[in-house]
C-alpha cells in the first residue's frame, strides 16, 4: 500500500514507483461547498462523507488532514490486513514519513516548485528505515550536515551539492548503493572515501556514483596497492548490469573483497565492491 500527497490532495494507492489510485482525501467542507450528491459513511467509527468520481472515489472526514489520513490509513489497513510500504510525499508534507513506524520498501519524493528546507531534508534522511530513499526535488542551498543516515539499502538524490566526503562515509557504513547525481566531489576526497572502506568500515557497501569532472582519476588510488582487473567481471546495480572490463584499476580489502574504479562518460566515476 502506498500513501501519496499530489497536488495537495492525499490519498491512499497501490504499487510502488508508479501506483494506481485507490481513494483520495478531500476535506469536509470542500463536499458541502460543491454540493456534490454524497453518501454518509463511517470510517471505522468517524463519520464522514463518500462519492464516487469519474477518477474514482473520494472521501471526507474532518478538518484535520493529518489526522484524518490516519483515520482512513488505519481502517483500510484493518480492512485489507495490510500496512504503508511506500511513501510518495513532497516539500511541505514530510509528516507522512511520521504517521507510522514500520520499515517501508520506498520514499520517493519527486521534484517540486519549492526546494526541501533542512528540517525536511535531516528527516527523510533519519526518520525511516527503508529498502530506497529517493530525493528529485532540489535541497535548500547551504545544507550542512554531519549526523548519520538511514538505514537505507539504495539512497538515490538528484541535487547532491551540499554533500562531503565524511557524508558519504557515514551513508556507505549503513547503504548498499548510492546513487549522487549532481554531486561534484574531488578524486582525493574519493581516495579518502576508499581508505575508509580498506578500513572495513563499510562492509556493506556494494556502489557508489558520483560525478568528479574531467579530472586526474589515477588520485582515487593514491597511496594504495592497486592492481588491474584481469578478467571481465559483471555486477547488477539498480536494475543494469555494470561490466567491469580488464584492466580496470583496483584495490583488495583482507578480507578478500575488491573495488573496483570505472571512468564513465560525463566525468562520473562509479566505485563496485564484489
Amino acid at each position: 500500500m502506498c500513501l501519496k500527497v499530489d497536488n495537495k490532495l492525499l490519498s491512499v494507492c497501490i504499487g510502488k514507483e508508479m501506483v494506481d489510485q485507490i481513494i483520495v482525501l478531500r476535506r469536509l467542507r470542500m463536499f458541502l461547498r460543491n454540493g456534490e450528491k454524497s453518501e454518509r459513511v463511517f470510517i471505522g467509527n468517524r463519520p464522514g462523507m463518500f462519492i464516487q468520481t469519474s477518477k474514482g472515489p473520494e472521501v471526507g472526514v474532518g478538518r484535520d488532514e493529518p489526522n484524518d489520513f490516519k483515520v482512513l490509513v488505519d481502517y483500510i489497513s484493518d480492512l485489507f490486513d495490510t500496512v504503508p510500504t511506500v511513501i510518495h510525499t513532497s516539500p511541505g508534507n514530510l509528516w507522512l514519513l511520521t504517521l507510522y513506524r514500520n520499515p517501508l520498501e520506498l520514499i520517493y519524493i519527486p521534484a517540486a516548485k519549492q526546494p526541501l528546507t533542512y528540517e525536511e531534508t535531516q528527516l527523510a534522511l533519519t526518520s525511516r528505515a527503508s529498502t530506497v530513499l529517493q530525493i528529485d526535488a532540489e535541497i535548500a542551498p547551504g545544507l550542512l550536515y554531519t549526523g548519520p543516515f538511514g538505514p537505507f539499502n539504495k539512497l538515490k538524490i538528484e541535487t547532491f551539492k551540499w554533500v562531503t566526503v565524511e557524508n558519504l562515509v557515514s551513508m556507505a557504513e549503513t547503504c548498499e548503493e548510492i546513487y549522487a547525481k549532481n554531486v561534484k566531489v574531488t578524486c582525493d576526497r574519493v581516495n579518502i572515501f576508499v581508505k575508509h572502506w580498506m578500513e572495513r568500515t563499510m562492509d556493506l557497501f556494494r556502489c557508489l556514483i558520483v560525478h568528479v569532472g574531467f579530472a586526474d582519476f589515477r588520485e582515487v588510488f593514491m597511496g594504495l596497492q592497486r592492481f588491474d582487473i584481469e578478467e571481465e567481471v559483471e555486477c547488477t546495480m539498480d536494475d543494469e548490469v555494470m561490466v567491469i572490463q580488464p584492466g580496470t584499476p583496483a584495490v583488495r580489502r583482507n578480507d578478500g573483497r575488491v573495488l573496483a574504479g570505472i571512468v564513465a562518460p560525463g566525468g562520473r566515476l562509479i566505485i563496485l565492491v564484489f
